[in-house]
């Protein structure tokens, strides 16, 4: 269409102040108020000049242009929390691009205003959020896979020079910007699967414009492997695992092409973090490897109580499998290739024997003992600590597998030397919560071994020896040694008071571990009759703690009742005395 020369002098005016308007955008903040009274006065004046040259022209390029101003006018107000008027901005721009959102001059701007809309309503609401961004992905979709035809920029469209700008790629670009604005919706609204489904198609698109930071994208996607873990869904958590360690080894070999770390500092800032960050993946690795050791163990005992009542046994493959036909599309085809080799490391299938756990395990180890090359006792020490708890908790899960005796008691014995090793090196008054998981599970550990020599012992028929008592009750004082240590470093609401008070938190395990004492203390074996009335009243005085606890909080009756070792405790303080009685007078009559 021919312009006359006013109409060009207006377009070229136009040109330059709404260029104006972009570069202080580039660098505007909520807090630079008079650069904010700027923009948005240069932007109503060009609205206004449009709205005054519509009423003579039906031209489909003004209506375009006005909304793309609408659009930068809400997209202001929407960063000020304005949340009103850039909503009336917003939709001001969708109403006028209504019925040509389509064509290759208006997609993008839509598609913009979606977006905008999409984060203005996630604030409170969120299916309203929704519902805007599937739009955008909608009109996304049709545009690029049924109308086929290259977009025109925005910048463009407002008479900007943009040459070499790749337009389609722009467009993959907001979309891609759809997809996860979409997948924190869906997370809001706590609905997970597709929450999982759109951080992965985010994803997807970040490799395919390959725009993406390669730290950033291996840790959001080795993050996503949590998600599937947590679902029991192996196969895509490894998948997802293997796309990440992939990335991080692109970003390496890019790394090392720059030169060695003392380069620069720059460079040795970007080892440090890929160091970091390499040592996440690799905690994520170990926790899918612990995950599948205990499900598949949770499994196998399900199956076990399933066979004793009924022949089905396959409830627990279900949900799993259904899962897995769901996400099954889930791929990234552009490096799809590339990850066979890392995929085929380990299994996603379920363990069955030893022989399957064992190639497991030994991954997990592999895994944390590299994170724990970048997180070290001297300078993470929280996070050292988790990832020699986490070694212990996949030997835990091994001897499940394990059936010799003496074999598992080898593994025992080398979660209590890691523990301990840690125990040492740990400040306990700094690092109190771990130093009280520790104490509790090295407690827990002694009292397993010891149970697995008693059982030998018992289903022995030679007499035991000096040094198979002397090493049973080793472990039994060591058991009560660790528990001891636990429960005294519970908080107490009342502490200065004989009988303390527990919070609900620490309540059930408080009492718990005192009941165990008690049982512990009965298990020590000795021929003195003297150590034996000794060991049986520490015994009762663990059980009488426990009763003189409910006694006094009849408010947790219900709560506490529930639970089988109160009974046995309310049996053992009945019964006790009378048996303690029994050996003092034997005592005496010696």
């Amino acid at each position: 269409m021919e312009v006359d020369k006013d109409s060009y002098m207006s377009a070229s005016t136009r040109r330059e102040k709404y260029l104006k308007v972009q570069k202080m955008m580039d660098n505007l903040s909520p807090n630079d108020k008079s650069e904010i009274e700027e923009v948005i006065s240069i932007l109503m004046e060009l609205i206004d000049e449009l709205n005054n040259k519509m009423a003579s022209s039906t031209s489909e390029n003004l209506v375009v242009m006005l909304a793309i101003l609408h659009l930068n006018l809400g997209t202001i107000y929407v960063n000020l929390d304005k949340t009103i008027i850039a909503e009336k901005e917003l939709i001001t721009c969708t109403d006028l691009l209504k019925d040509i959102e389509l064509e290759p001059s208006s997609i993008m701007p839509m598609i913009k205003a979606l977006n905008q809309l999409g984060i203005l309503y996630a604030k409170c609401e969120a299916e309203k959020a929704k519902v805007s961004l599937e739009k955008a992905e909608k009109l996304y979709t049709e545009f690029t896979e049924n109308i086929q035809l290259i977009p025109i920029d925005i910048d463009v469209t407002m008479g900007i020079d943009t040459e070499g700008l790749d337009a389609c790629k722009l467009l993959d670009k907001i979309h891609t910007m759809t997809l996860f604005y979409l997948a924190q919706v869906y997370g809001e609204l706590n609905d997970k699967d597709w929450f999982a489904a759109y951080c992965h198609k985010t994803l997807s698109m970040q490799l395919r414009l390959d725009s993406m930071d390669n730290i950033d994208w291996a840790l959001n996607a080795a993050t996503l492997s949590q998600y599937f873990i947590d679902h029991d869904n192996f196969t895509q958590a490894r998948y997802h695992l293997a796309s990440a360690s992939y990335i991080l080894q692109k970003h390496r070999d890019a790394l090392e092409a720059k030169g060695p770390k003392e380069t620069s500092e720059s460079i040795a800032a970007e080892y440090e973090t890929y160091h970091h960050r390499s040592a996440d993946v690799a905690r994520c690795w170990a926790q899918y490897g612990i995950t599948l050791l205990g499900t598949s163990k949770e499994r196998l005992l399900k199956r076990v109580e399933q066979e004793d009542q009924s022949d089905d046994s396959s409830s627990a493959a279900t949900a799993t499998e259904s899962m897995k036909s769901t996400m099954e599309l889930m791929k990234f085809v552009d490096i799809d290739p590339e990850l066979e080799a890392i995929v085929g490391q380990v299994t996603d299938q379920y363990l069955l024997d030893f022989e399957d756990a064992r190639p497991v395990f030994l991954n997990v180890q592999k895994w944390l003992n590299e994170a724990k090359t970048y997180y070290t006792l001297n300078n993470h020490a929280s996070d050292y600590a988790r990832i020699v708890q986490d070694i212990s908790q996949a030997f835990k899960f091994l001897l499940f597998y394990e059936v010799h005796e003496d074999r598992q008691a080898k593994m025992h014995k080398r979660r209590i030397d890691i523990l301990e090793n840690l125990d040492q090196g740990l400040n306990s008054r700094y690092y109190q919560n771990i130093s009280r998981e520790i104490w509790q599970e090295l407690g827990e550990i002694y009292a397993e071994i010891m149970e697995i020599k008693l059982s030998r012992l018992q289903a022995s028929d030679e007499k035991p020896t000096a040094q198979m008592i002397t090493k049973i009750n080793h472990l039994a004082k060591n058991s009560i040694k660790y528990f001891d240590c636990y429960v005294n470093s519970l908080p107490k609401i009342n502490k200065f008071d004989e009988v303390p008070t527990y919070s609900d938190d620490y309540l059930y395990q408080a009492l718990h571990t005192q009941f165990l004492m008690g049982r512990l203390h009965g298990k020590i074996i000795t021929s003195d009759l003297k150590l034996r009335i000794e060991n049986m009243q520490n015994s009762l005085d663990k059980y009488e703690f426990i009763m003189d606890y409910c006694n006094r909080h009849p408010e947790k009756e219900e709560e506490l009742k529930k639970h089988e070792f109160i009974s046995v405790c309310r049996e053992f303080v009945s019964l006790l005395p009378l048996t303690l009685h029994r050996m003092k007078q034997q005592l005496t009559a010696q």
